[in-house]
């Protein structure tokens, strides 16, 4: 019976061991869904860093190539071609050139979960509860058996006594039945 309350306490402690570490644990459900959700940021940031790229793309290769766009550039400088007159307005600022957003930088983060010395922990704690839990269910039941065994040990010696009593009439019952 020993070796039963063990084994019995044995399985509910990996048992819990292993619930807590498929739930919680380093390769769990929570940290799979804290790795996704950062999969999804990372994602999001890489579409729109490859979104300002391909802008920067365009405007590098139309100030290489296209005069006009060239030209343009160069008169918001102050700059001027030959023959040109130059015409400021006072009290109007220039056109400011809109500042160009590089993104956001994210770094990779380890997702929260339980340490392995915790799940451990929590098995070895489940095991020994159990195991005290089932000796001491195992002893009440022998001392409510014991109780029984007397009591009716008792009810069997009242009954022959009381049959020894009436012993002829109990055997003419048991013939006429």
């Amino acid at each position: 019976m020993l070796r039963l309350r063990i084994l019995i306490s044995a399985c509910i402690g990996t048992f819990v061991y292993v619930v807590v570490s498929i739930i919680g644990g380093q390769d769990g459900f929570i940290a799979y869904s804290q790795m996704k959700e950062q999969r999804q940021r990372l994602s999001i940031n890489t579409t729109e860093l490859e979104h300002i790229n391909d802008n920067l793309q365009e405007r590098y290769l139309s100030l290489k190539q296209d005069a006009d766009v060239i030209a343009s550039y160069a008169r918001k400088l102050g700059y001027v071609h030959d023959g040109e007159k130059l015409v400021k307005i006072a009290g109007m600022l220039p056109l400011q050139e809109p500042l160009y957003d590089a993104g956001t930088v994210l770094h990779a983060e380890k997702p929260s979960y339980i340490p392995e010395s915790v799940c451990k922990i929590l098995a070895i704690i489940f095991f020994s509860l159990s195991f005290i839990i089932l000796s001491i269910t195992r002893n009440g039941k022998n001392l409510h058996s014991r109780y029984r065994t007397s009591t009716q040990v008792e009810k069997e010696t009242n009954r022959k006594e009381s049959a020894g009593n009436s012993y002829g009439s109990g055997v003419a019952m048991n013939i006429f039945r």
